[in-house]
């Protein structure tokens, strides 16, 4: 018993000239493209949480996974998939999800700061490394808070 023609690839084929099953091969194959960069994209944003120092450095990666892999892998998947109604389902996933992705991260970040928890700095960036605000030294900004903790004392 041979499955009747995808409805993805129907209307495809019927365009092109080509089978319909031809079309669905295809389709499969230019999906593994997406699928595997999304991975690819995850394992980095894994080894970037593993790997950086702090709290606030990683949840930069992975917010990167989130908004970024889970697009890739879904839109591969949607771009497989046999049925419209499927593609449609996993692109309403995917924007769910690169909706509020960002927003809990940045949830996180707003209360771990809230809390006291305060960026790692090198040696050297509390001593001196990081001076005066002004317009020579714009990275200095990034360590204002710093500095006036330290002014006022326990």
């Amino acid at each position: 018993m041979t499955p009747s023609a995808p409805s993805f690839s129907a209307p495809i084929a019927d365009l092109t000239g080509f089978d319909a099953h031809a079309v669905a091969t295809a389709l499969e194959w230019i999906s593994v493209a997406p699928v595997l960069v999304g991975t690819l994209i995850v394992f980095t944003g894994a080894l970037g949480v593993a790997r950086f120092p702090d709290f606030y450095a990683r949840v930069h990666p992975a917010g990167m996974i989130d908004a970024l892999g889970q697009v890739l892998i879904l839109a591969g998947l949607g771009i497989a998939s046999d049925d419209p109604w499927i593609a449609l389902k996993l692109a309403l996933i995917s924007l769910v999800l690169f909706i509020t992705a960002p927003t809990s991260t940045h949830a996180m970040v707003r209360a771990a700061w809230r809390e006291g928890l305060r960026p790692w700095l090198q040696p050297g960036d509390a001593e001196g490394a990081l001076e005066e605000d002004n317009d020579e030294n714009p990275a200095a900004a990034s360590a204002a808070w710093l500095r006036a903790e330290e002014d006022a004392g326990p």
